[in-house]
């Protein structure tokens, strides 16, 4: 909630805009994270573990 009025005062915005600039931004980073997770387990996945009973 910080960044609201921080945006809306460095970029000139209405609140209305500053909240759906915040809004993309974080939305964005969630899909950003996804993907990122995504292809990164693709890439290097976790090796192979036996099953080891006790």
């Amino acid at each position: 909630m910080f960044t609201i009025p921080l945006l809306a005062w460095a970029l000139e915005l209405s609140f209305i805009d500053a909240f759906l600039t915040d809004l993309g931004f974080v939305v964005g980073a969630v899909v950003y994270a996804y993907f990122f997770n995504l292809f990164y387990d693709s890439v290097f996945p976790l090796p192979e573990t036996p099953n080891k009973r006790l």
